[in-house]
């Protein structure tokens, strides 16, 4: 998650056991989903607020577990190309 985040801006610090989240904006960027259909969900609603566009690497991952979730996330107003 700290790979992701900071791949899209945002300021974090990782430790063994915590991980903080500064606030601020979301730029954008290019976020590997390393194949996580879990990151790919967090990446696609980040993209919701980022001031930028969000590119997600291996996003096919979310068939794994949500077949449906792009349609769905365009049926919420997200943007898919």
């Amino acid at each position: 998650m700290a790979t992701l985040l900071s791949a899209l801006g945002v300021q974090v610090e990782e430790t063994a056991d915590t991980l903080v989240v500064h606030g601020g904006a979301i730029t954008g960027g290019t976020a590997d989903s390393q194949n996580d259909h879990r990151l790919v969900m967090a990446a696609a609603l980040a993209a919701t607020i980022a001031q930028g566009d969000v590119t997600i690497q291996q996003s096919e991952a979310v068939t794994k577990s949500y077949p449906a979730f792009f349609t769905h996330y365009e049926m919420l107003g997200g943007c898919v190309k």
